[in-house]
């Protein structure tokens, strides 16, 4: 049986990453969601949308675009909605950090990575990233995210397939070749 090449690593298409990414996300969802909204109502008054009713029909009757944004910042600034806001993305973020660091940490992978046996690596050495590395890179997710989602498109424009935030913290996403399978695994087949 032929040995893999490891000399030329195999990098993760865009299609790879983003069906990993959409795993993590429905992961998220389910633990993440619902944890923060119900920290969040613990902080804030509870919104129910019902409440905003009357504003809404005040206005259709009447037509006056002034009285529907006094009434609307009133809404806004009586609910703390934009304090809420602020504090749902801070723990969101806290969580995601909370759920991806320790998988980079310790196997420089996520659940919907290793799926694929994708493995996040230091571009230069080819070896497991290090803790600086995990940070900077989580934190350049925000700057791949921010002008709209361009670092993440990156991924699709460049031959190792390396988003923004793999550039700022000087990481490649590649596919771990397959292990070989022993004499004992070959036998019993």
């Amino acid at each position: 049986m032929a040995e893999p090449d490891t000399t030329h690593p195999k990098y993760a298409t865009f299609n790879v990453r983003m069906l990993a990414t959409a795993i993590e996300i429905g992961l998220l969802l389910i633990l993440i969601v619902p944890s923060v909204n119900w920290i969040v109502n613990q902080l804030f008054v509870p919104i129910n949308p019902s409440d905003m009713l009357p504003i809404i029909n005040n206005w259709k009757e009447q037509r006056d675009m002034q009285q529907l944004s006094s009434n609307l910042w009133g809404y806004v600034k009586d609910h703390s909605i934009l304090q809420r806001m602020l504090t749902d993305n801070i723990l969101q973020i806290m969580l995601v950090a909370a759920y991806v660091l320790p998988f980079w940490f310790k196997y420089s992978t996520t659940p919907g990575k290793m799926i694929f046996r994708a493995s996040i690596r230091d571009a230069k050495t080819g070896e497991r990233m290090t803790r600086r590395q995990c940070v900077i890179r989580f934190l350049g997710y925000i700057v791949s995210g921010l002008p709209l989602t361009l670092g993440f498109v990156w991924i699709l424009l460049n031959k190792k397939h390396r988003g923004f935030h793999d550039m700022i913290a000087d990481t490649v996403v590649v596919i771990q070749p397959k292990k070989p399978k022993t004499e004992n695994e070959q036998v019993n087949v």
